[in-house]
């Protein structure tokens, strides 16, 4: 289990982790073109993230 507040992966980086939340719930940030941090959305218990660079390789598109 993770701290509250703790950045799991953030926009930018290379990783190959997909994450899947088991407790609790995450916030997901992007950065528009004026590189202000922008949120997007809360993410679950259930659900998941991590799935774009763990399938592709690509840097990670949103930090959580």
């Amino acid at each position: 289990m993770s701290p509250p507040e703790e950045i799991k992966c953030s926009e930018g980086e290379t990783s190959k982790d997909l994450f899947f939340i088991a407790k609790g719930e995450c916030e997901c940030y992007i950065r528009d073109l004026d590189k202000k941090e922008r949120f997007v959305r809360v993410l679950f218990s259930g659900q998941h993230f991590g799935e774009i660079s763990f399938l592709t390789g690509a840097k990670r598109t949103a930090t959580i």
